[in-house]
């Protein structure tokens, strides 16, 4: 019998094994379980459910409404109530074909009974859990990070280019998911063509999509020659976060890093529930082009959470690296020293907020860029009234305050946001079609608009457009950024359609470098 669950090896016998590829549709208990391993545990199962192809989700049996947590100083009749409700919520799961992960310390065969009476006996599976704690995080990104203190990467000696340094190619994905693009996705679509056509401008593009896309994406690129199409499928269009993260050694040339990836936040506040396509993505890719490709899964992470200047010096922020849905088990310490290791850094930088009101935890790449070697962008703006003033203004002190990874002082350039804010109408919301379990927009919703989310092509910075309103904002972004990088055309590129989805220019794009 195939271990498909490495993290269980130890914890399940082959009888538990054989029951859980049987299954589709259930609620795992796992029981013997200190307070402290039901986060541990619940996770790691969750991520090897996810690479299995299995649909899950963690709810926790003794305390539903805050997460995954101990039941201490819960009355009886609290705890009763909190088993009755996870078991109804699980049993909804179960009958769409989805694995619940429910985590109890020490439940009574009275509770027992009566969540199995709910879920339905047949679909009801208890584990109990006698594997130290400490044997569980050595196999989980506890045991990642370890590995990277010991410089056991197999990335020594490579680092992370700066993004402005010479590209072999820039990777993009066809866009089509109804919950970001809309049913009717043919304005985001011509907008990524119009990137697509000022990137090939200066460099080729690989252009991933799925097989029921690539019809329509090879129509809407047949006049650029530059464009390498691929038949990757994907859960949606995000190439910066979903895309191998590459660095280079000297020597032996580029090696792609595919993190983990679970919809920036996975079961804690991630932003749709099946992310398998892209989590398979980065790996896929680097095959596909004939590139190594270095696993650094489970650790968690997304393409636009870090910024490099290729002189060993990280920008991050801390909204998004310590959010609960990622690395939970890690310390800041061993996030930074995670980094480190896999992208060959000496120094993070972590800025303490992003854009007011983005989704992905505010990545820095909306908020603050390397432009140059110890010069950076920040979004800006002058308005005290305006929710991005304190966010911006935190990030402001902090980076006055620092140097790089060589000891210079951090040159701050401010990029003011639109002037404008812009907001998600009721025709734009009326026109999405979210997947069950897909996070979702309503009229009125701020936009995490930024003209830092630009993005460097070998001939130019492609500029994000938000028009109407905000056209003296599109300009003055623009003679700014031509102001600091006068060696390259600035192109201003319509880009509301493409903030309508979540992100912007730099979110769909993945620089390849040289």
């Amino acid at each position: 019998m195939e271990h498909i669950y490495p993290i269980f090896d130890r914890m399940l016998s082959r009888t538990d094994k054989e029951t859980l590829l049987g299954q589709r549709g259930m609620m795992i208990w796992f029981t013997g379980l200190s307070g402290s391993g039901k986060s541990t545990i619940a996770i790691a199962l969750e991520r090897e459910l996810h690479r299995r192809g299995l649909l899950c989700r963690i709810l926790d049996g003794d305390n539903i409404r805050s997460g995954i947590n101990n039941n201490l100083g819960f009355s009886p009749e609290d705890r009763i109530e909190n088993i009755r409700r996870i078991a109804e919520v699980g049993r909804l799961f179960v009958d769409t074909g989805i694995i619940t992960l429910a985590a109890f310390i020490s439940p009574t065969n009275e509770l027992r009974r009566m969540a199995a009476r709910i879920i339905g006996e047949d679909d009801f599976f208890e584990v109990y859990v006698s594997t130290p704690l400490e044997e569980c995080e050595r196999r989980d990104v506890k045991g990642l990070y370890a590995k990277a203190r010991r410089g056991e990467t197999g990335l020594a000696g490579y680092t992370m280019p700066a993004e402005y340094a010479p590209h072999r190619a820039t990777l993009m994905i066809w866009p089509s998911r109804p919950g970001s693009w809309g049913r009717d996705p043919r304005a985001a679509q011509a907008a990524f063509v119009r990137v697509f056509e000022a990137v090939t401008q200066s460099e080729d593009l690989y252009l991933l999509a799925g097989p029921d896309q690539l019809p329509a994406a090879r129509a809407a690129t047949a006049h650029l020659p530059r464009v390498k199409l691929l038949c990757i499928d994907s859960d949606d269009a995000w190439a910066r976060d979903v895309g191998p993260t590459f660095v280079r050694h000297p020597q032996k040339g580029l090696c792609g890093i595919s993190w983990s990836f679970n919809a920036w936040g996975g079961t804690v506040d991630g932003l749709y529930a099946d992310w398998r396509k892209d989590d398979a993505l980065a790996a896929a890719f680097c095959r596909a082009v004939g590139l190594p490709c270095a696993s650094a899964a489970p650790f968690v992470l997304e393409g636009g959470s870090i910024h490099s200047d290729g002189e060993g010096t990280l920008l991050v922020t801390e909204s998004c690296l310590l959010s609960p849905g990622r690395n939970p088990q890690l310390s800041r310490r061993e996030i930074e020293e995670t980094l480190c290791a896999w992208l060959g850094a000496q120094k993070v930088l972590w800025l303490p907020r992003g854009i007011y009101n983005d989704e992905t935890n505010e990545h820095v790449d909306n908020v603050c860029a390397f432009v140059a070697p110890a010069n950076v962008v920040l979004a800006w703006t002058d308005n005290t009234a305006d929710e991005q003033y304190a966010l911006s203004a935190a990030s402001l002190a902090y980076l006055q305050r620092q140097t790089d990874a060589k000891g210079r002082p951090l040159t701050v350039h401010r990029l003011p946001v639109p002037d404008h804010p812009i907001l998600c109408s009721a025709d734009d919301c009326a026109a999405y079609d979210f997947a069950p379990g897909e996070d979702v927009r309503t009229p009125g919703e701020r936009l995490a608009a930024s003209y830092v989310n630009f993005y460097f092509t070998n001939g130019a910075v492609l500029v994000p457009q938000f028009g109407g309103e905000n056209a003296e904002s599109d300009a003055r972004a623009c003679r700014i950024l031509q102001q600091l990088c006068p060696d390259r055309r600035v192109i201003g590129l319509p880009a509301r359609e493409i903030l309508q989805g979540g992100g912007n220019i730099h979110c769909i794009t993945q620089q390849i470098p040289l």
